[in-house]
């Protein structure tokens, strides 16, 4: 009702305000569990419920941020996190959970593990020991990596 009044006094519809996704958070569901990624900055979390999962993978974001920014000269000049300074100051400027997400495009799935045909020679390899499973969070990690490289460079 407040949105009608404010409509007539000023002539003008209000509009939501949607920024570009800077992270990507990549959902899914495998034996019960929910399992959240977050591939920009190498942060999973495998929980029983989905909003756990994502709400857990948030507030890994928002310490991962902080800790980042506390020991920044030894994350800067690591190899495998220098990237990250662009996204981590993003979620830095965030003062609420609300304008994390704001940040954040949420792609559901399920985890799929590809089996690779054998070559003759390599099916005597001994099996792996019994009651030896992955989890999902590997599983998710192989699914990423898959699919990103089925995808075709630009």
């Amino acid at each position: 009702m407040a949105i009608s009044r404010m409509t007539r006094r000023r002539g003008k519809e209000p509009k939501i305000m949607v920024a570009e996704p800077l992270l990507t958070v990549l959902l899914a569901k495998d034996s019960g569990h929910y399992c959240a990624k977050c591939p920009e900055l190498d942060l999973v979390t495998e929980l029983p419920t989905v909003d756990a999962a994502l709400e857990d993978l948030i507030d890994a974001i928002r310490d991962y941020a902080k800790e980042y920014l506390q020991d920044r000269d030894r994350y800067a000049t690591s190899p495998n996190r220098a990237h990250h300074v662009p996204y981590v100051e993003a979620i830095a400027a965030c003062k609420t959970d609300w304008e994390v997400r704001t940040l954040i495009e949420i792609k559901h799935g399920l985890v799929h593990v590809e089996r690779f045909p054998c070559r003759p020679q390599a099916r005597r390899v001994r099996p792996s020991p019994v009651g030896k499973t992955r989890n999902l969070a590997e599983n998710l990690t192989e699914w990423v990596h898959s699919a990103s490289a089925d995808q075709p460079s630009a």
